[in-house]
């Protein structure tokens, strides 16, 4: 069977929104989730979807501006809200989302259905992952691991990373070890 390689799926999300990240595919393997923004806070940051013919671009957020007398809480923001790092339930109906908020300076967790309707932030903190049942999240949030349920609207910590670094650190023989 020969290979099919790689295809381009988008150059631009509209014009100047040309940085994606965070790329990953939707639970039923029909469409890719991304992050688009122009590389700059200047540019608005958000999560699109695009099937994996490169056909029926969507964009889910829509980051927005300040309202009158609101300044952005750290550096020189263009906008209010950013959307990042989409990660959808494994049934397909809602996507995790990290969501910086320019106002206050704060990276919060949010959903979003599917069809990027219905905004919920979650807390303050920066999502992880979620959970096997599609009715848990995982954030983190200072020091803490936090589980927020779905069906109670609760959060819960559940670990303390006080302490504790995530990454690499030399063994005994001095070698990186991942951690």
């Amino acid at each position: 069977m020969p290979s099919r390689g790689l295809a381009l799926l988008l150059k631009e999300a509209k014009p100047g929104i040309d940085v994606f990240l965070k790329s990953v595919f939707s639970s039923d393997g029909t469409r890719v989730l991304f992050s688009a923004n122009g590389g700059t806070y200047y540019y608005p940051s958000d999560v699109y979807s695009i099937k994996i013919d490169g056909s029926s671009l969507q964009r889910l957020t829509r980051a927005k501006g300040f309202l009158p007398g609101q300044e952005p809480a750290n550096g020189n923001a263009m906008y209010a809200e950013y959307f990042y790092s989409a990660q959808p339930a494994s049934d397909g109906t809602k996507i995790l989302l990290h969501l910086y908020d320019a106002v206050h300076g704060s990276n919060n967790t949010a959903l979003i259905d599917s069809d990027g309707s219905h905004l919920e932030i979650i807390d303050q903190g920066t999502p992880l992952f979620w959970g096997n049942d599609n009715q848990a999240v995982y954030y983190s949030q200072t020091d803490m691991v936090k589980r927020f349920d779905l069906r109670t609207k609760e959060s819960q910590a559940i670990a303390s990373l006080k302490g504790k670094v995530l990454g690499k650190w030399p063994d005994k023989d001095g070698r990186e070890c991942l951690g």
